[in-house]
């Protein structure tokens, strides 16, 4: 909604405040930090509006989240920080393709927020049998420019929020919500996380709050509108989410390994890798501090094996369970058969053994994933969003019009 004036109330004031008072800001609550989200906050917040953009994870930006590890190396005066390398854990680069989006990537690049990138990227074929693994490579040709972030993608997702109107809130999980007709202005509650230290333990507190009142809200995910969700949508435009339930999420893994000494050179940065466990992977080669030391970076995604795999396993509902013996289980088998796929693509290409096993690795469960349908795809509505002019309730995000980033971030932008 670009013209919120048109639709917040007229506030009234006594007979001796008109001359002095001045129009009050619009106060705005984003639910959900993705890409989407972002962009909406950061058009709305360069229009003089109070934007809030509260998100339930630790880190912020969705898809387009970065994690950042510090690496500890052993000296003579004990271990210390040597260097800090990160990981987009889930896009690795943007490739635009319309050109109004193409527009969009020139200008957060000449903000500084992305730069170009030339890694060769390539489709890679697997065949197994019982003594090896066979690839096959192929060129993947890039049709559009391809971007990344300028220090990962965390400096476009802090460059869309750097506006001094617009707040944050991480592990804030908004879970009710309620709206004054008479005022007709909102008021949301959340589960807030906090650290609780005492003596030598710290501990997490969980607890609601009220987070405030607003005169707009954006939910960026369909399950804000879905039956049970934060909004009653009936009657209104927005009730086409919540009808149509059928737009199903694929679950998917992201796992982030490091190698403390460079692998064999594969002759290439990124992979479309077909028939094997992981279904991307992409490298991140950072130079450490140390002298002629680089560190190979790696972020694999998974496939439909493991993403089966993982929904064989939620049968008894292990990732929700507070049994860690049981989670651990699931992310340890994961990650054990993705590493040794990827150790396995090594060898194959190279003709190297790998002996060094990663120092580190992080894994990232997509709750939500990627849609593999949308509205547009089920009822023919192309609109990249939906409104609620009454109460001022919009809905945006890639479950509109595409799974892509540059259907989520259009679809922020029309929001």
């Amino acid at each position: 909604v670009r013209n919120f004036s048109r639709h917040v109330p007229v506030k009234t004031f006594r007979q001796r405040d008109i001359v002095t008072a001045r129009a009050t800001k619009s106060k705005i609550a984003v639910i959900g930090s993705g890409i989407s989200g972002c962009v909406c906050a950061g058009i709305l917040g360069k229009k003089d509006c109070d934007i809030h953009v509260f998100e339930s994870a630790e880190t912020i930006g969705g898809r387009t989240a970065t994690i950042d590890e510090n690496i500890k190396v052993d000296t003579e005066e004990g271990l210390k920080e040597d260097d800090t390398f990160m990981f987009d854990i889930g896009t690795q680069y943007i490739s635009p393709k319309s050109e109004n989006f193409i527009k969009i990537t020139e200008e957060w690049a000449q903000n500084g927020w992305i730069k170009p990138w030339e890694g060769r990227v390539v489709s890679l074929k697997l065949s197994k049998n019982e003594e090896s693994l066979r690839c096959e490579t192929a060129e993947k040709v890039a049709k559009s420019p391809r971007w990344i972030g300028q220090d990962g993608f965390k400096s476009l997702i802090n460059g869309l929020l750097e506006s001094e109107n617009t707040k944050v809130s991480k592990k804030t999980l908004v879970n009710r919500a309620t709206f004054d007709e008479e005022v007709k202005s909102w008021k949301l509650y959340g589960i807030v996380e906090k650290e609780v230290i005492s003596e030598n333990t710290t501990t997490i507190e969980k607890s609601e709050e009220i987070l405030g009142e607003f005169d707009a809200i954006i939910g960026t995910s369909r399950e804000n509108f879905s039956p049970g969700g934060l909004f009653e949508v009936s009657g209104t435009d927005l009730e086409k989410i919540s009808k149509f339930a059928p737009i199903e999420n694929k679950q998917s893994f992201s796992l982030c390994i490091a190698f403390r000494n460079p692998l064999p050179d594969l002759g290439f940065e990124g992979a479309l890798i077909e028939g094997g466990r992981s279904k991307h992977g992409y490298r991140k080669k950072i130079r450490s501090s140390q002298p002629n030391k680089t560190l190979n970076c790696w972020v694999l995604q998974s496939n439909e094996e493991i993403n089966s795999f993982a929904s064989a396993e939620q049968q008894v509902n292990v990732l929700n369970l507070e049994n860690n013996d049981l989670k651990d289980y699931l992310l340890y088998g994961i990650t054990y058969r993705m590493v040794v796929e990827f150790l396995e693509i090594v060898e194959s290409i190279t003709g190297k053994s790998v002996t060094e096993e990663p120092f580190t690795i992080q894994i990232k469960r997509w709750v939500d994933g990627i849609p593999m349908t949308s509205l547009a795809g089920n009822i023919d509505d192309s609109r990249r969003c939906l409104v609620d002019k009454e109460k001022m309730l919009v809905s945006c995000g890639d479950f509109h019009s595409g799974a892509r980033v540059e259907d989520a971030v259009l679809s922020g932008e029309e929001a």
